[in-house]
């Protein structure tokens, strides 16, 4: 989930200006498609009821729109580079590069230089993904219920969407 930097194109760093938890709330609703209300526990519409409400979609909207806006690559914005004023580069700028070791990434890269072409240095047609290595007592999924939880959770005392996220 992408967190969102401060000073975004004119907002505090949260689309709309959203808090931190609803701003949560929007990366989970746009990851499994379904509208922030539902989410945040809205009943489930009846048939021929609208899913999404208006705010919902302008919402939604403003969301992508401020995903689209960021660098695919720094997760930043253009503006946070610029001076507001003359719209050349800050200086010094507001962020600076930082070396970060992965160890899954420097397993990936030792396990793909054995599979490079040595002339060319590619791998035609081929990904490399992490697979979890688990021991004899290990949970594949630590902390979802029935896998790792000896016994299940309390029943809600009243009955509500199953999809609502509660911040």
């Amino acid at each position: 989930m992408p967190n969102p930097p401060a000073g975004g194109p004119g907002k505090s760093g949260h689309p709309l200006g959203l808090s931190g938890e609803r701003f949560a709330v929007l990366a989970l609703a746009r990851q499994y498609g379904l509208p922030q209300s539902i989410l945040l526990g809205r009943p489930w519409p009846e048939p021929g009821e609208a899913l999404w409400t208006a705010d919902d979609l302008e919402v939604a909207l403003g969301y992508e729109q401020w995903l689209a806006e960021r660098c695919d690559r720094c997760g930043t914005f253009e503006g946070e580079w610029l001076d507001p004023i003359t719209h050349r580069h800050l200086i010094p700028p507001k962020y600076e590069p930082e070396l970060v070791e992965c160890p899954g990434c420097a397993e990936i890269e030792r396990y793909e230089a054995a599979f490079r072409d040595p002339k060319s240095g590619h791998r035609a047609g081929m990904r490399t993904r992490l697979r979890r290595v688990m021991g004899p007592d290990e949970a594949p999924f630590p902390g979802v219920y029935g896998l790792s939880h000896p016994t299940p959770p309390e029943p809600a005392a009243e009955p509500r969407n199953p999809l609502a996220f509660r911040l």
